[in-house]
């Protein structure tokens, strides 16, 4: 029984190993120029004594070629690095590096290479638009039309799955570990976000203010009711605007709670300043920020917060951009 346990201990570590080793060679492949699917081709099929000397080459269009729905062998991957014609390789380089030069948006802040060939129609469609603001747009699907290219979105990212207008919920989706508010205000929320909203309930307190909730967790069926009524009133195009389609709603993962009270001046309160300044300390983000409404597909609502744990929460807040933009980046 030692023994089992011991090799199951071993092969753990292996594993986790594993996936750290071709997490950092990723990043070295595509700092150098390769995309993400070009890179995982490379960690799948160069042996790994090779991959080195794969990454010190730099980018190189004769690797791809050769390793190209190809099962080479190790002494065809040993003649490929010893024999390789550094001066056709360095046309290659030459090559790249022009393509490099003519892509504009390379050394932007959060360029995914996979990206560029939307990037570009994007800008050509948009001539003078900021680059910047293209990367964002891209990333986070809003080139296309909201509620087009919808996919359903990935349920094992767990405390920080994605819901928007592009990504979406299973209609009998309810997630686990609801517990209710109880004196902190209406509904529920899951066990570690209602944990979290109450300890900021409990400190914001201590600064003369108050905080509850006025709709936390919703299902499926109760949004559509919500939705359907205000589409009554407004019309789809205006509803859009301000409120989710069923199974687009972020109150269905039960990390989501509105605060106080949904109105454009609650903006003015001390509460919602003082939580637009410290709900990150906590793990939550405000999810629809002003300004940001081409990205995230909402108007601003200063009191909608989500719980995405203190480490992301922080690092959206100093970096200003939205979950939709930090998803797209480095968690897709």
């Amino acid at each position: 029984m030692k023994k089992v346990v011991f090799l199951i201990f071993i092969c753990g570590i292996l594993y986790f190993s594993y996936i750290s080793f071709s997490d950092n060679n990723i990043k070295k492949l595509t700092k150098i120029g390769y995309s993400k699917n070009q890179a995982n081709l490379i960690i799948n099929k160069v042996p790994s004594k090779y991959l080195e000397k794969a990454i010190n080459i730099g980018y190189s269009e004769k690797l791809l070629d050769f390793i190209d729905n190809k099962n080479n062998n190790l002494k065809e991957f040993e003649d490929f690095f010893n024999n390789i014609n550094n001066n056709n390789d360095k046309d290659d380089d030459k090559n790249h590096n022009t393509n490099n030069n003519n892509n504009k948006f390379k050394n932007k802040a959060y360029y995914i290479a996979d990206n560029l060939d939307r990037y570009n129609k994007y800008y050509n469609e948009n001539p003078g638009m900021d680059l910047n603001l293209i990367i964002s747009l891209v990333n986070v699907n809003a080139d296309y039309k909201f509620y087009t290219n919808v996919v359903n979105t990935d349920l094992d990212k767990d405390l920080l799955i994605l819901v928007n207008k592009y990504n979406k919920l299973p209609s009998n989706y309810e997630p686990k570990n609801l517990v209710s508010l109880g004196d902190y205000g209406i509904g529920k929320m899951i066990d570690v976000a209602k944990e979290a909203f109450v300890q900021m309930a409990e400190d914001i307190k201590k600064e003369g203010l108050y905080i509850k909730s006025i709709s936390s967790y919703r299902s499926y069926s109760s949004q559509e009711s919500i939705y359907n009524r205000y589409v009554k009133i407004d019309g789809v195009e205006i509803t859009d605007t301000y409120s989710a389609r069923p199974g687009h709603s972020e109150h269905q993962t039960g990390l989501t709670v509105d605060i106080n009270m949904v109105e454009d001046e609650f903006a003015n309160t001390k509460e919602a300043k003082w939580l637009a300044n410290n709900a990150h300390k906590y793990g939550f983000i405000l999810r629809y920020p002003k300004n940001k409404e081409h990205i995230t597909g909402y108007s601003y609502e200063p009191w909608h917060f989500r719980y995405v744990g203190k480490e992301v929460a922080k690092f959206i807040y100093e970096n200003d951009i939205t979950f939709d933009e930090y998803y797209a980046y480095y968690l897709k």
